[in-house]
């Protein structure tokens, strides 16, 4: 398994709401209604990756 960190291109949607473009905002709430994905920091771990294959 493998920490998944926030980097510079997920700040792009998933930065702090007062730094996204308007007109992204604007998407996002309309595609997204209740999304609350939106906040984070660089470096912040938002997940993990596994891969699993057949031996």
């Amino acid at each position: 398994m493998k920490a998944l960190p926030v980097g510079d291109v997920c700040l792009n949607c998933h930065g702090p709401a007062d730094t996204l473009d308007a007109g992204l905002k604007n998407a996002l709430t309309t595609t997204y209604p209740h999304d609350q994905a939106t906040g984070y920091v660089k470096g912040q771990i938002r997940g993990a990756l596994t891969v699993k294959r057949p031996l």
